[in-house]
């Protein structure tokens, strides 16, 4: 008698449940979506713009890294710059880095440009020519950068040997 006791309380209650799933499982999804498209919408990028080296001569070449991160999927076009007489920008490649680590997604795109600045310089400190990107429809301006040309024969502290 028991047990037919214990059987029936317990089709009762995985009927219950069968029936609490099938009616709330559409919702709790739908909840979990709409949660979920709220929180991507409100995350930001961190853009940051490096050079490498910051100061040479104009017969070295420089390395202009323009990496945006985000904690969500995005959409970034290369990023452009307004032309120039004193430097020479050519586009080089992209690295494109999605990680999912404990829960937690992060996304990172990288574009490299290779900087050749004019012959006719001369030493002093410049700034690079405006440039910006586009990143999920919206146009953002880059940090501006500077740098420093040295005389020629000149070299960079960084690139002395010890």
């Amino acid at each position: 008698m028991l047990i037919r006791l214990l059987h029936s309380v317990m089709c009762i209650f995985f009927a219950a449940s069968e029936t609490l799933l099938r009616h709330s499982l559409p919702l709790f999804l739908f909840a979990l979506t709409a949660q979920q498209l709220s929180l991507e919408s409100a995350l930001g990028q961190d853009v940051r713009v490096k050079l490498d080296p910051p100061s040479g001569t104009v017969d070295d070449q420089f390395e202009l890294t323009v990496t945006v991160t985000s904690d969500g999927q995005l959409n970034a076009v290369p990023p452009t710059f307004n032309n120039s007489d004193i430097f020479t920008i050519e586009q080089g490649g992209r690295n494109v880095r999605n990680e999912f680590i404990n829960g937690r997604s992060s996304f990172s795109i990288s574009f490299t440009f290779t900087l050749t600045p004019s012959s006719a310089l001369r030493p002093g400190t410049y700034p690079l020519p405006h440039g910006e990107i586009e990143i999920d429809g919206e146009t953002i301006n880059l940090e501006q950068q500077k740098i420093t040309i040295l005389a020629a024969g000149a070299q960079n502290r960084a690139q002395r040997p010890s």
